[in-house]
């Protein structure tokens, strides 16, 4: 009788029969689409089952009731998080920022486009007045609008709040006094009125974004310096460094004619000579011989120039190929 009457209560497909309050049975009629079947009250309900929408600090709330800002208080990204924002040389007078995601100053900021800087246009630098200028450094900024602009004074501070400890991120001064926060830096070169190389265009380390940069050079060059001179030419990099890790240094020379029985030798510089980098050869052939140059060292946040330097026992050695490769790890 009972199995009777628990049965005759269901009237369509997927209905299900449960014990009510009173002991009796009672139906509890099959629920919609994806829904879940839930404990409620002591009887058992069907509930829409959870978006991300709903979790709040890693738990959720079928009700909804708690949702509202959960999104974004996911979606904040902690303290100087960085996720894209690569900045890269476009022509010798435009850099292009791609997009990704970034926090400035507590605010997520998130761009989802490349974002295209000229050197000529003026509301693209930070005082609306352009800062182009030769043999010169400059820096590419964004602040918690969004907006990326360029400018010719590093950052500052590490935060906003003026601290100076640490890497520095920040800065405010200038007509603008906004918080913006530095992203990459670039060098205008000597040439016209001061223009952009592939290779002196980089990031602030920060991230998952590389410091890094490569200078290629084809170029002969007839070397007959018996002391380390200027004979060796195009390997220069200005570089920026973040000073948050291990700066490493390569330089790999391919000669094409040497003389047999003369040795050559190459050394690093950044500014001065980098004893531990000089590397050797006394050539037994005139077939053609490579060398890289290596050195690793921490240096301090700022600007700071590399070049290779070659000298020779004898005669003239041609050097065909210079690679200079500079990342920061």
């Amino acid at each position: 009788s009972t199995v009777v009457d628990a049965v005759s209560v269901i009237a369509t497909k997927g209905d299900i029969v449960q014990g009510n309050a009173s002991g009796a049975a009672a139906k509890l009629a099959i629920g919609a689409n994806g829904s879940l079947l839930e404990v409620v009250s002591g009887l058992l309900a069907y509930v829409t089952a959870p978006t991300i929408a709903d979790f709040t600090n890693g738990t959720h709330d079928h009700s909804n009731t708690a949702n509202a800002g959960s999104i974004a208080g996911i979606l904040t990204a902690p303290v100087n998080y960085r996720s894209g924002l690569n900045c890269k040389q476009a022509t010798t007078v435009t850099m292009t920022v791609e997009g990704g995601v970034i926090d400035v100053d507590g605010t997520t900021v998130t761009k989802t486009a490349d974002t295209i800087l000229n050197l000529t246009t003026a509301t693209d630098w930070v005082d609306d007045t352009s800062d182009q200028a030769t043999s010169t450094y400059g820096y590419i900024y964004i602040n918690a609008a969004g907006k990326i602009e360029m400018d010719d004074v590093e950052a500052d501070e590490a935060d906003t709040s003026g601290n100076t400890s640490g890497i520095k991120r920040y800065n405010d001064t200038g007509t603008d006094t906004t918080d913006r926060r530095m992203i990459g830096w670039f060098f205008m070169n000597a040439t016209g009125a001061g223009e952009l190389s592939t290779y002196e265009v980089g990031n602030l380390k920060d991230g998952d974004v590389h410091n890094s940069v490569v200078r290629t050079d084809m170029v002969n060059d007839a070397v007959n310096d018996t002391t380390y001179g200027s004979d060796l030419t195009n390997t220069q990099v200005h570089f920026y460094s973040s000073g948050r890790g291990i700066v490493d240094v390569k330089c790999h020379v391919l000669l094409s004619v040497q003389v047999t029985g003369s040795f050559w030798r190459c050394i690093l510089n950044d500014g001065s000579n980098i004893a531990a980098s000089e590397a050797a050869s006394e050539e037994a052939s005139n077939l053609s011989t490579s060398m890289t140059l290596v050195h690793a060292e921490a240096y301090a946040q700022g600007g700071v120039t590399f070049e290779a330097k070659m000298l020779v026992q004898s005669s003239t050695f041609t050097v065909a190929d210079k690679t200079m490769i500079i990342t920061e790890n």
